[in-house]
């Protein structure tokens, strides 16, 4: 069903930006409807409204429960296979061993912000990184340098 464009409002928040009642009284039997969101202007919130938390703080809590965080690893490693296959890149290493950035920021004793900025390419490192990140991720040098220069 193709949605005509007054059934639909761009917002800059995450909520519910169409119109169900009058989608819904203009689908036919056969078609499902929707509720599309629309998503811009991400902000950090550093004090959420009350009764929320943010992100960070989600993943934190379920990373210190011992028995949601035991699969974290494997879902790391299924994001690697699926969504990495045919990529060559440091997160894809790093989630094949099913590590966070967080864990591997730990590995190498540095912080989480960095290991982020030499995956999304930002950070230029050395090669004194490169050789600490090829033994952490148990893969040779030359294999790094590939991952970081896509």
């Amino acid at each position: 069903m193709k949605l005509p464009k007054d059934l639909y409002i761009p917002t800059s928040s995450s909520e519910s930006v169409t119109r169900d009642e009058q989608i819904k009284s203009n689908a036919t039997a056969t078609e499902k409807v929707a509720t599309v969101y629309f998503f811009s202007d991400f902000l950090v919130a550093d004090n959420p409204k009350h009764g929320f938390i943010t992100m960070d703080d989600f993943l934190i809590d379920i990373e210190n429960d011992m028995e949601l965080s035991k699969d974290f690893p494997d879902g790391r490693k299924w994001v690697a296979e699926t969504f990495y296959k045919d990529k060559n890149s440091l997160s894809k290493l790093r989630l094949e061993k099913g590590w966070s950035q967080k864990q591997l920021a730990e590995k190498l004793n540095t912080k989480q912000p960095y290991i982020a900025r030499i995956e999304s390419g930002i950070e230029d490192i050395r090669l004194s990184t490169i050789k600490k990140l090829a033994k952490v991720l148990e893969v040779n040098d030359s294999e790094i340098i590939r991952a970081i220069s896509n």
